[in-house]
């Protein structure tokens, strides 16, 4: 390497992010119980296991923790702890719900300018049951509420400058519309713009076919194996592989070689406490999953989805980035919440 491209490697990484997230921001309240029981589901490859708790039964709770969460709020937290600037877009509802969700961000120095709020509907709410006798292991109700109101005005976006847009669950009537203009707005500024992506539920079930355009534009693609599964299947397929058992057509790698067929960018899998795959340049990566006392598995995934990308827009090698996006993801499973674990790093 010359000393040009090292000056230049050099100032990347100095260089103050600017990134702007976008998706859901919630309040979160975390029950903590040891009834929980493990159900095997193998007829159905996408929800293969199942947390269960006796029927008519009143579960004792251990005990209950209030905190704040959501893709777009987890992320945006984890950039600011890595000195980027962030803003995060999203809606809210007018309530005190949706003043405390927005106050926790202005308090952690992340721009809340973009977030609109609706009169109509309340602020997006999450329900996690915990079984802390099953590794913490849990099951999320999400009420998202004022979330499925967002309206991404692309006029608007064009008028400001991001390095970064990381996007998470969008939902509502106007979720393609947004979605569209999302991509739009990347594509407007000559690709000078990195697009992260998380898609949720109501992108992944338009399956690899109907993401298609938007994949070839997409820097990062970030999906847990339950979802790549979901997205490269479709419903007969993933019945048969059920019936068959076979673990071939759902092994990470050959989803990361499925999913890269259409996606140009760097793709990553994560599977739990089994590590993160990773495909970019016809070669995978892998690192395994840092062996850790766990509290509480909530926002794990945003921790390692969101180091990465930004470890990356940074520059650092794609190995370096998924032993780095372990390490944080480590530390917020020793943490109760989505937030309170998350670290600053040192590359």
């Amino acid at each position: 390497m010359g000393s040009l491209d090292c000056a230049r490697d050099r100032l990347q990484l100095m260089k103050t992010l600017k990134i702007l997230t976008i998706g859901n921001i919630t309040q979160d309240i975390t029950f903590n119980t040891d009834q929980g029981i493990l159900v095997k589901n193998s007829k159905d490859i996408t929800r293969q296991q199942l947390l269960a708790f006796e029927l008519g039964a009143k579960v004792k709770i251990d005990s209950a923790d209030f905190d704040f969460g959501g893709g777009a709020a987890n992320s945006a937290v984890n950039f600011v702890k890595q000195n980027c600037q962030v803003s995060v877009l999203s809606c809210v509802g007018q309530e005190k719900r949706g003043e405390e969700i927005i106050k926790n961000l202005k308090n952690l120095g992340i721009k809340t300018n973009l977030i609109q709020q609706n009169d109509e509907v309340a602020s997006p709410l999450s329900i996690i049951l915990n079984a802390t006798n099953l590794q913490d292991e849990h099951t999320i109700y999400t009420y998202r509420g004022a979330n499925e109101k967002l309206k991404i005005n692309l006029e608007e976006l064009r008028e400001m400058k991001f390095d970064v847009i990381y996007l998470s669950s969008i939902s509502g009537k106007q979720a393609q519309s947004n979605l569209v203009n999302v991509f739009r707005y990347g594509l407007s500024k000559s690709k000078q713009i990195k697009i992260a992506w998380n898609p949720g539920g109501e992108q992944i079930k338009k399956g690899l076919s109907g993401l298609k355009t938007y994949l070839k534009a997409t820097d990062i693609l970030m999906l847990n194996k339950d979802e790549a599964i979901e997205v490269c299947l479709q419903k007969e397929v993933v019945s048969n592989v059920a019936e068959n058992n076979s673990k071939k057509l759902i092994s990470p790698r050959d989803l990361l070689r499925k999913i890269a067929e259409v996606c140009s960018g760097t793709v990553v899998i994560t599977d739990g406490a089994n590590g993160a795959y990773a495909y970019k340049n016809k070669q995978i990566y892998f690192e395994p999953a840092l062996k850790v006392k766990t509290r509480d598995t909530t926002g794990v995934g945003d921790a390692f989805n969101s180091t990465l990308t930004w470890l990356l827009t940074k520059g650092i090698d794609l190995p370096k980035a998924l032993r780095l996006a372990s390490f944080q993801a480590a530390s917020v499973l020793q943490k109760v919440g989505a937030q309170k674990g998350l670290i600053k790093l040192k590359i």
